[in-house]
């Protein structure tokens, strides 16, 4: 609780030209998961050079449309380029956006960053720290055995690369010939070669898609792993 003080000038007649009297004003302040403007940092922020990467996670909890004018790093930043915030405006409650910036060198970036927020003509500048991590790009082999046409068929990833990334698979979830196209993604680390049949629940694999590129073929061999060589296709 918080006294002050109130003077109110008064016109007219009356036995007094103003008045003061205490008064209580109750001051809270929310967190940021809480605030009008909810900021989080995101589960994971990590990504490979070239790619965008989520710094902050912004959500409208305010009765109005919210803008966000400018975003940028507080002092220098080498390994991060291109920030902006995505989205904008957040026209209703529980729009979101992220600030987002693109890794332009492999390592681990820290800092702060400032951004600029304006509703109903009111405007706040906001800094708030941020951890992200930049990795190398994976080139990874692909390694089709066996006949696609056959059950045993098999297809193996594998990569120099202890990291988890995004594989889509695509293919039959089943041998049968009614059985319709099916697709999967998994997260897997191909540090030692990975058997996406198994991975992915699907017996048939025609094509998998890593980073938006798709493989359709074998691109190399994963001599890490175990599986029928006896032909590629």
């Amino acid at each position: 609780m918080v006294g002050f003080g109130s003077v109110a000038a008064m016109t007219g007649t009356g036995a007094f030209s103003s008045a003061r009297a205490d008064r209580g004003l109750e001051v809270s302040v929310a967190d940021d998961a809480n605030a009008y403007i909810k900021i989080e940092a995101p589960d994971t922020s990590k990504a490979n050079v070239g790619e965008k990467v989520d710094l902050l996670e912004i959500t409208n909890h305010w009765k109005a449309e919210l803008e966000i004018d400018r975003v940028e790093f507080v002092g220098e930043q080498s390994t991060l380029e291109d920030i902006s915030a995505e989205n904008t405006p957040l026209s209703e409650i529980d729009d979101r956006t992220a600030i987002c910036a693109k890794c332009a060198e492999v390592g681990n970036a820290e800092g702060e960053l400032e951004f600029i927020v304006s509703t109903n003509n009111a405007t706040a500048s906001i800094v708030r720290p941020f951890s992200v991590t930049c990795h190398p790009v994976i080139d990874p082999v692909i390694d089709f055995r066996g006949n696609p046409n056959d059950q045993s068929a098999q297809v193996f990833l594998c990569a120099d690369s202890d990291r988890e990334i995004e594989v889509i698979v695509r293919g039959e979830s089943d041998a049968s010939d009614n059985s319709e196209d099916d697709e999967k993604t998994v997260n897997v680390t191909p540090s030692d070669g990975v058997n996406l049949n198994k991975e992915a629940g699907v017996n048939i694999i025609t094509e998998i898609e890593i980073n938006n590129e798709i493989y359709t073929e074998s691109t190399g061999e994963c001599k890490g792993a175990s599986g029928n060589k006896s032909s590629n296709n």
